[in-house]
């Protein structure tokens, strides 16, 4: 692949721009730094340690201002995050999410009463808002399950073991109560949840509430929820929740702290029924301790206006350029490049990250795979960095075993910006 080493250098002077940007929303006093046009090894390195640099000056703040903070506060006081937000609770895990912070992750439809919530992490946002769904219908729950994502499937496996019912496909069916669904879905096939058999099996079913609920981990914000209400039946009767993990994209690859976002939607021709549903997720948060803490909620509060949505075009944008650039035609190991972009309801969606199915499906021969690939990186004086999940700023890797096809991959994420390492790294790959 060629790019100039202009053209990289002036990625690197973006990249820093942006993260002067986050150092200068979370308040920091650190010495800045400076690129050199005619060593983009040096650059690559001083991003990183700049990175880190605010990374950990941010989490060594927030440390020390809720060293002052109890977990059951002074009666009558409020206590402030490090953006100057106000909150006030008389024991910790009574926080509730009548906040600005908690309205400054969610978003708003035409017509509809919405809230957003927030929770420990997103598998914690997942279970809880289900668990609570199973005591607020006062029954069993009936659900199908469109997802790939290991542990929500394994969690669905639980519900069932528990008396639900729920069946791992969308089909047409009187009785199911709750559709969950991942619009593209989070596992080695990438595989798109068909849109039209959604509303036909949401259209089906007679029961007389009906529950919906999107992870939307990996696209963040979309407008799929716009479009999907005015396809559904009895909408009034309707809950549409939108689910996602604000650890990757809502924090901009910093990765600072667990974070489940949960944002409820309700027809406003239902007033009833929302108050209703609201009021129950604050109870059963407050009784399960399922809530986000001060802390992390600090943590993850670093900005006054939300940055994610320029984040996740980086991210789109990256990806995109990756797919492109990546030739295996002539590669004696990788079998396969499995990638997934799709028009879904308007959104342009797109998987983060790409899976590489090599010829020889063995556990060693892919963990050999990736030590090539790092130390043709380390020859270059740079790191291709193994870590679990997605979202960062610098590219990384990973091994991905699905553990219900015994098919192995690896995972690979390139990163948020074209710097010498996202350039190399696919070079790297391409000579495989």
């Amino acid at each position: 692949m060629k790019i100039s080493n202009k053209k990289i250098y002036l990625n690197q002077k973006q990249e820093l721009k942006d993260l002067n940007m986050i150092k200068n929303n979370m308040k920091l006093k650190l010495a800045e730094i400076k690129l050199s046009d005619n060593n983009l090894l040096d650059n690559e390195r001083r991003l990183i340690q700049f990175n880190k640099r605010i990374r950990k000056n941010w989490i060594k703040n927030v440390g020390i201002s809720n060293s002052f903070v109890y977990k059951s506060t002074l009666w009558g006081t409020d206590v402030k995050d490090l953006q100057g937000y106000k909150y006030h609770f008389s024991y910790e895990t009574l926080l509730n999410d009548e906040n600005s912070f908690a309205d400054l992750m969610g978003y708003s439809i035409k017509e509809m009463n919405n809230k957003t919530f927030l929770f420990s992490s997103g598998m914690s946002a997942i279970t809880s808002i289900l668990y609570c769904l199973s005591s607020f219908i006062k029954g069993s729950l009936d659900i199908q399950v469109s997802a790939g994502y290991f542990e929500t499937k394994y969690f669905f496996k639980l519900l069932n073991s528990m008396g639900n019912k729920v069946v791992f496909d969308l089909e047409s069916s009187t009785s199911t109560n709750v559709f969950y669904f991942e619009p593209i879905k989070y596992d080695a096939t990438l595989s798109v949840t068909d849109p039209k058999k959604l509303i036909d099996s949401i259209n089906a079913s007679n029961a007389n509430l009906k529950i919906i609920i999107m992870d939307s981990t990996m696209s963040n914000q979309t407008r799929i929820f716009n479009i999907l209400k005015d396809k559904i039946k009895n909408i009034e009767n309707t809950i549409f929740i939108d689910i996602r993990s604000g650890l990757k994209l809502d924090e901009e690859g910093l990765e600072l702290s667990n974070l489940g976002i949960a944002t409820v939607f309700v027809s406003k021709s239902n007033e009833n029924l929302f108050k209703i549903f609201k009021n129950y997720i604050e109870q059963y948060k407050g009784l399960t301790g399922t809530n986000i803490s001060f802390y992390s909620l600090c943590l993850s509060h670093y900005f006054q206006e939300l940055n994610a949505k320029e984040y996740v075009c980086k991210v789109k944008k990256q990806i995109i350029w990756a797919v492109k650039n990546l030739n295996i035609k002539n590669s004696k190991k990788i079998k396969k490049i499995i990638w997934k972009k799709v028009n879904y309801y308007g959104d342009t969606l797109i998987s983060p990250f790409i899976f590489l199915e090599l010829y020889n499906n063995n556990e060693k021969n892919y963990l050999d795979t990736i030590n090539t690939l790092q130390n043709l990186m380390k020859n270059k004086g740079l790191n291709l960095d193994y870590r679990n999940s997605w979202g960062f700023r610098m590219p990384s890797i990973e091994y991905f075993n699905d553990i219900f096809t015994q098919k192995k991959y690896i995972k690979y994420y390139p990163g948020s910006f074209k710097g010498l390492t996202a350039v190399e790294a696919i070079n790297s790959i391409n000579r495989l």
